[in-house]
């Protein structure tokens, strides 16, 4: 449904009264339009950022004290309807237009659209606009992330060489997946790609170098952060602990040269909502991320095929019903394992990988390598 809403209070200071008042507004166009689940709606405050369901109270709340989305203009996520398409509207016709010559998709298309599952808020059989140059709503997508996947586009759409019929963005796909395969050294994969280059036509697409062809791919990875660390590896410079200049634990200075900022140690962070977010995103996952509560079971059947069969699941879902109700929840498993890198050809010392493990998926899925997320 689409109505004539006033929205901009949501430009507005948190303390203003027109802002105040708009939160309530924004609710009962909620609860009008859109479907609660048991009471629950999507929050589009800067923290939930409409990917959490919360009560009418916490979302007043969340409203007033982190403050709306500024981006979130059309309010789709709770029943508004517009005539203007969003950037993922865009985008699939795009590859439609792209797959129109063949019978079959190209795979690197379906590449780039799991790289960049934007969030399809409409159904996908109905009828885009007309041709031509249209206003477009990116709320839903940072620029910086359209641009990147409009460079993926470029290269998907360059041959590889003047005449070639292969494009550029695949065959670095399959040298890349070659490297990966074999495990050899990025300086025999540069002598490689050096190689490769002089055989063909000039001028080619093909990079010279490991590094520039991770700078073309850079745009697909959902990337990592760097976390400063104590020596001895008893505190994580991070948040509140990002004051420190020296471990609060074991007393270690942070930095080996203070003036120029030297770090003694640090660590990777891998964050994991968007890992699990792309997992939701991905056709070829969406639909087993659901699977623990669609399974078909028996009253009569004791076999633990999967988490979800044993009494600690159970006992979870008694006592967290709430959580329980809405089986997209995603449950995981933490895991992690000391070992030597090493071993004695240098000096000593214990690596621990830390590993999540999604249990919506089915038994068959969960714990293949492909879904072991390494979070750091």
């Amino acid at each position: 449904m689409t109505e004539n809403v006033d929205k901009t209070w949501m430009n507005l200071r948190k303390f203003e009264e027109k802002y105040i008042l708009g939160i309530y507004t924004f609710l009962e166009f909620a609860k009008k339009n859109s479907v609660s689940w048991n009471g629950y709606y999507k929050c589009p405050c800067m923290d939930c950022g409409n990917m959490l369901y919360q009560n009418e109270e916490d979302i007043i709340y969340h409203l007033k004290n982190f403050g709306i989305t500024k981006t979130y203009t059309v309010w789709d996520q709770h029943g508004e309807v517009t005539n203007i398409p969003t950037a993922s509207q865009l985008r699939l016709n795009m590859i439609r237009n792209i797959a129109s010559s063949s019978h079959n998709v190209n795979p690197v298309v379906n590449f780039v659209e799991d790289a960049f599952p934007f969030n399809e808020r409409y159904n996908a059989n109905e009828s885009f606009a007309e041709e031509g140059t249209h206003a477009c709503d990116v709320d839903d997508v940072a620029s910086k992330v359209i641009d990147a996947y409009s460079k993926l586009l470029a290269e998907m759409n360059t041959p590889l060489y003047e005449g070639c019929i292969e494009n550029s963005l695949c065959t670095l796909l399959r040298a890349i997946s070659l490297k990966e395969e074999t495990g050899i050294s990025i300086k025999a994969f540069d002598k490689y790609l050096g190689f490769q280059k002089s055989l063909l036509p000039t001028p080619n697409k093909l990079p010279k170098s490991y590094a520039e062809a991770k700078k073309i791919l850079k745009g697909v990875g959902m990337g990592y952060e760097v976390i400063h660390a104590c020596l001895n590896g008893c505190f994580l410079y991070y948040k509140e602990g990002d004051m420190h200049d020296q471990c609060p634990v074991c007393g270690l200075p942070r930095y080996e040269d203070v003036g120029n900022k030297v770090l003694m140690k640090n660590v990777r962070y891998f964050p994991l909502t968007p890992r699990l977010q792309h997992l939701y995103m991905s056709k070829y996952t969406a639909d087993h991320m659901r699977w623990h509560g669609q399974r078909e079971t028996s009253a009569h059947d004791d076999v633990l095929r999967h988490p979800a069969d044993g009494e600690a699941w159970k006992d979870f879902d008694r006592s967290y019903p709430q959580f329980a109700s809405d089986i997209r929840n995603v449950r995981i498993g933490l895991s992690t394992d000391g070992f030597i890198p090493f071993g004695d050809s240098a000096t000593p010392y214990s690596l621990w990988p830390i590993v999540v493990i999604p249990y919506n998926l089915p038994p068959s899925m969960c714990m293949q390598k492909e879904f072991n997320i390494l979070t750091m």
